[in-house]
């Protein structure tokens, strides 16, 4: 066999695909045990992913956190660490990092400073949005 033919016979089937793109705002994950059995969950805004009996699913966060309070803090001057003072007397927080586009972020690192002080800390100066739930 030559080289090409060797790649479509045996390396081919061996990589993840997807039969279609998924939506915007997904997430792509493993769904199985075979190395092609991929999917996409969509979130929408106000949801997390989490298994949930054995299946990742998107996932509404007052569903899950009961209780909550959002803080929402606009960073409009680029800058690789943010400072979040969202005020909750509470340590116990989910953070979302958006662009100026609305893509989501993940930084470099998150610091819980104390119960109303986080820090998020990215590679390179950017600017967006983040929004905190503590409960």
């Amino acid at each position: 066999m030559t080289a090409f033919t060797d790649f479509i016979q045996v390396e081919l089937p061996k990589r993840p695909y997807l039969e279609s793109d998924v939506p915007k705002n997904s997430v792509i994950i493993r769904n199985g045990a075979g190395p092609r059995q991929l999917d996409g969950i969509q979130l929408l805004p106000g949801q997390i992913i989490m298994n949930i009996g054995g299946t990742v699913q998107a996932v509404a966060i007052e569903d899950v956190a009961g209780n909550t309070s959002t803080f929402v803090q606009l960073v409009e001057t680029a800058s690789a660490q943010w400072t979040l003072n969202h005020g909750g007397s509470s340590e116990n927080v989910l953070i979302a990092l958006y662009d100026t586009s609305g893509r989501y972020m993940i930084p470099d690192e998150i610091t819980i400073v104390d119960g109303d002080t986080i820090t998020v800390d990215f590679g390179t100066a950017i600017d967006g949005k983040a929004v905190v739930l503590y409960f």
